[in-house]
């Protein structure tokens, strides 16, 4: 247990320095909070909560599915891979150790954020759990698309359609009609209304339950695990 925990850990340090020096993943990282600026300082009319929506959602829809997706098939692509199967790492190891680098990056640019929509210090954690809550199953989508392709191309082709999706619809659900009836059922878009529901009550929310809202995270998270651990038991990482 202990030798698995320290290879997790490993594969962590690494991978999360290593997203910093790739520059085409590290100008993905920094796309959210260019995002938030923009929308706080170019665009006024925007309250300080659409700003923190804009910010989260583009965070989780763009990092934990592009980034973990395209740097697993890369290594499957590069046979780099194969070269630390060999050394003892096992291929659950190095998925866990992605998935926690890029976690890590989901909740510090949600830090950012946060901070740049103004929101009170008070309610980051409460910010930070909602945001840890539905990147779940973002990051076992972006597992199970990196597992299931064979180069980077294959992944943005499969990735690209949720991302948009899942901007759209959460950024788009005050016009009401399809975009409201999408947003109900995205993950992302739902724990930002638990955080909006718990931590600023009379500021107003979208008409969603919070049962509703946690029901679709977890639902999310159930099929997205599920279909993460179905793909790997039958294909690996090192096919």
């Amino acid at each position: 247990m202990r030798q698995s925990l320290r290879a997790v850990w490993t594969i962590f340090k690494k991978e999360a320095l290593d997203l910093v020096e790739n520059i085409n993943v590290s100008a993905m990282l920094v796309l959210p909070v260019i995002f938030c600026l923009v929308f706080k300082l170019g665009i006024r009319v925007m309250d300080d909560f659409t700003v923190l929506l804009v910010g989260m959602i583009t965070t989780m829809a763009l990092v934990p599915v592009t980034i973990l997706s395209m740097t697993i098939s890369e290594e499957k692509e590069k046979n780099t891979l194969r070269t630390l199967m060999l050394s003892g790492v096992t291929g659950g190891q190095f998925l866990w150790g992605k998935a926690l680098a890029v976690g890590l990056w989901i909740l510090v640019l949600n830090t950012v954020c946060f901070f740049i929509a103004g929101m009170p210090a008070a309610t980051l954690p409460l910010f930070l759990a909602a945001t840890l809550a539905a990147g779940l199953s973002m990051l076992f989508f972006g597992a199970l698309v990196g597992i299931l392709c064979r180069d980077q191309m294959s992944a943005s082709t499969i990735g690209v359609p949720l991302q948009l999706i899942l901007m759209i619809s959460g950024m788009m659900s005050h016009m009401g009609g399809v975009f409201a009836a999408a947003a109900k059922f995205n993950p992302v878009y739902t724990g930002f209304v638990v955080y909006l529901k718990l931590a600023h009550p009379a500021a107003g929310s979208p008409p969603l339950s919070l049962g509703w809202c946690v029901g679709v995270m977890l639902a999310w998270t159930a099929l997205t695990l599920g279909a993460f651990l179905l793909a790997y038991r039958k294909k690996g990482v090192d096919h």
